[in-house]
């Protein structure tokens, strides 16, 4: 845009150079955010020296926009780096099953029809249920755990399986929303809180929706806990009532289950990861309450 008046055009440059920049800067700051995110808890070895605190020096609003340009490149180089090259880092990362039907194994979390038998006659009439997955609760000695693959499994708590709940599944799909803010175990029960989007899977036994796809074949990044909405929906072409899953209320446990990303909890020194300084940590998440209970309620 053009203006006659020099002073006009001036005063409107320099708006639109600060527009500019701060929107380059909330890019970068977003970007930035997602890249540590991805390589947690390693952003001490790998992204020291992408820090917000460069801009700090930086009054020119023509240095800055230079200046974010150039580490929004960087950030871009160091992830392809990260995925094409192998770090000295990838010795401590191990990727494995977290699941109840291993014997070396473990969930990546359980609820307890004991526990939480309200919430679990809702979910098998149909209902939405929203619970927590507790970091501090999670697989004992595996820390910083990210999922690659994720399921919610109805266990029976009786002996073996049962094969008519298993066959009774069938009939239905399984909904499941992860809220978006990840909780990451770290040693010594220090808990680091990252932000994120929500993200809904829907499968049924013989199919699984295009988002649990993408999440499967992609990189591990979210963690497993945090918030969870799940509901059972029977699938379209299928009527079938609720009753017979309803009965199991008080006999099956709630297994979250998958494939994941993890470290050993005394596989290296955490205290040089410098966590405090790149992740917001969390002070106590208390088991049994309801830390997103504020926010707004994931609508299937």
């Amino acid at each position: 845009m053009q203006f006659t008046d020099t002073t006009v055009q001036k005063l409107f440059n320099r708006v639109q150079l600060s527009l500019k920049s701060n929107l380059l800067l909330g890019l970068y700051s977003e970007g930035l955010g997602a890249f540590n995110q991805f390589i947690f808890p390693f952003a001490a070895n790998i992204a020291s020296d992408m820090s917000l605190s460069h801009f700090n020096s930086l009054e020119n609003k023509t240095e800055i926009v230079a200046q974010t340009i150039q580490m929004i490149n960087l950030i871009e180089d160091k992830l392809k780096l990260y995925k094409s090259a192998v770090h000295n880092i990838d010795q401590h990362i191990l990727k494995g099953e977290f699941s109840s039907s291993l014997y070396s194994s473990v969930p990546f979390y359980t609820w307890s029809s004991l526990k939480f038998e309200q919430a679990m006659s809702k979910l098998l009439s149909g209902e939405p249920v929203s619970l927590m997955a507790h970091p501090e609760q999670g697989a004992p000695g595996r820390v910083c755990v990210k999922f690659t693959e994720i399921k919610l499994v109805l266990k029976w708590t009786g002996n073996g399986d049962d094969p008519q709940l298993m066959k009774e599944l069938e009939y239905f799909q399984i909904r499941m929303t992860h809220h978006g803010r990840s909780y990451y175990m770290a040693a010594q029960n220090k808990v680091y809180i990252i932000e994120g989007n929500p993200i809904k899977f829907v499968y049924t036994n013989t199919s699984s929706s295009l988002a649990q796809l993408k999440v499967s074949h992609g990189d591990s990044i979210m963690s497993p806990y945090g918030m969870w909405t799940f509901q059972i929906k029977t699938i379209p072409q299928k009527t079938r009532s609720y009753d017979y899953l309803r009965s199991y209320s008080r006999n099956v446990e709630l297994h979250l289950e998958g494939v994941g990303t993890y470290l050993n909890e005394d596989s290296l020194d955490f205290e040089s990861l410098k966590l405090d300084q790149y992740y917001k940590k969390v002070d106590q998440v208390l088991f049994g309450t309801n830390p997103l209970q504020e926010r707004i309620p994931i609508n299937f």
